[in-house]
């Protein structure tokens, strides 16, 4: 899973989610009323990362006729009270694009006195509870995200209502309902800290991406990825601490072990003589005795390449080599 899906806003409001889309992802999908919506920005490194890695993403009619089949059944089943819908309370108030879903979803909902219409400028929105108005965009996304890309949300109740959604259909009591239902749609992984790290910062580096600082950053997520697959094995809290402590480890060893290939690379290559003629000539030095002539640009460039790739090579084989690019110190959490 190289892209991501968020849900359920048309931008990205939390400046976390956007630094770990531009950490993480090829790119970001945002569900979004019509397929040229434009995305609000609260500041210009926000738009830049806007631009950088979001995506708008309009459900197709398939989309919206998969997610009206779920919604209907859903909403003609004998639903529990707190989807009851109270226009009178606005903390239950929940607004969604009507573009986002078909004509007949938003009938039958107006029909089943669950969702009321409102205007807003030159869109048409509808008000509804907001725990089912979640649910609603978590099937939306569910449906949209497909089996290939991950889904990310910043409203932590939208995936509460996915769980309650989902033991609700299956007949079960909400209050009693196992944790590892949640556990099971959020799939917690600890990653790192970027509270030092700006979102300036993750801009810059992911404007000078090539095709090798990518490879890196997939082979970071395979792991990532790998990971979650375990977790969603996890039948209790003492497995998801155990999966997720292995993690940690796994990465800390890795990283460790990165260093100290870096580091012999370094002073092997150092201590070779076209090397370290070439560094001496960077760096304006005398070259004698280490050469009989001034060094020509041919010596510079094979002696530097010849480091470049070996370092590339080490690098390609450890997972965390990518958040050695991450421009700001980090710490595993």
């Amino acid at each position: 899973m190289y892209s991501a899906l968020y849900y359920p806003h048309s931008t990205i409001r939390d400046e976390s989610v956007l630094k770990s889309a531009l950490l993480l992802w090829d790119s970001v999908e945002i569900i979004t009323p019509t397929p040229d919506f434009p995305f609000l920005a609260s500041s210009s490194e926000v738009r830049r990362a806007l631009d950088l890695v979001a995506v708008q993403r309009h459900p197709s009619e398939d989309e919206k006729q998969s997610a009206h089949d779920r919604i209907s059944e859903l909403a003609q089943s004998d639903l529990p009270k707190w989807f009851a819908f109270e226009p009178s309370n606005p903390e239950l108030g929940y607004s969604v694009y009507a573009q986002k879903f078909l004509p007949e979803t938003w009938e039958l909902l107006k029909n089943s006195n669950m969702a009321k219409p409102y205007s807003v400028m030159d869109f048409q929105d509808y008000v509804l509870n907001k725990w089912f108005g979640l649910t609603m965009m978590s099937i939306l996304a569910e449906t949209c995200a497909g089996a290939t890309k991950r889904l990310v949300t910043d409203e932590s109740d939208s995936y509460s209502a996915l769980g309650r959604y989902i033991t609700a259909f299956a007949n079960g009591s909400y209050g009693s309902a196992s944790p590892d239902h949640e556990s099971l749609v959020t799939l917690p992984i600890g990653s790192f800290d970027l509270t030092d790290t700006s979102l300036q910062q993750l801009n810059e580096l992911r404007s000078r991406e090539d095709s090798f600082l990518r490879q890196l950053r997939h082979n970071y997520l395979t792991e990532v990825d790998q990971a979650a697959s375990e977790l969603a094995k996890a039948r209790g809290e003492s497995d998801r601490k155990e999966v997720e402590r292995l993690f940690h480890q796994k990465l800390s060893d890795d990283m460790r072990e990165l260093a100290k290939a870096l580091r012999r690379t370094a002073t092997s290559s150092l201590l070779s003589k076209e090397v370290l003629v070439a560094v001496l000539a960077v760096a304006g030095a005398v070259v004698e005795p280490w050469t009989s002539s001034i060094v020509g640009v041919g010596a510079l460039s094979k002696g530097l390449t010849g480091y470049r790739s070996k370092r590339e090579d080490i690098m390609r084989k450890h997972a965390s080599a990518w958040l050695y690019n991450v421009p700001a110190r980090f710490r595993v959490v």
